[in-house]
């Protein structure tokens, strides 16, 4: 069984880093990553998703999108265990950037 995950959506204006509220997935083990870009106006955005480990205590790159200037859409296949809990980062230096990011995980 697979279960589609919406872990980011909207637009953001300005510089700086973001870190959206971590997702359960406790319950799933590899699966599909998508990014899509509709609008950017000047600059980079670097996407990248980050897994937690409870035995560290911290979290660790799981998934990094190619840095983007421009519109497009990627997907990341990560085939391994994803942990208990992944969070999406990204970094935008620019005006304003419109994204969204997704995945299709596999039910363990």
């Amino acid at each position: 069984m697979i279960t589609e995950l919406k872990m980011y959506s909207g637009t953001v204006t300005g510089n700086g880093d973001t870190k959206a509220t971590p997702l359960s997935t406790r319950l799933f083990k590899g699966g599909l990553f998508f990014i899509k870009c509709s609008a950017i106006t000047g600059g980079t955005l670097a996407v990248k998703v980050v897994t937690y480990d409870k035995a560290t205590d911290d979290w660790y790159d799981l998934v990094t999108f190619t840095a983007l200037t421009a519109t497009g859409k990627e997907m990341k296949v990560q085939n391994a265990d994803i942990g208990s809990k992944i969070a999406l980062i990204w970094t935008y230096a620019g005006t304003t950037v419109t994204f969204k990011v997704g995945a299709i995980l596999k039910n363990i």
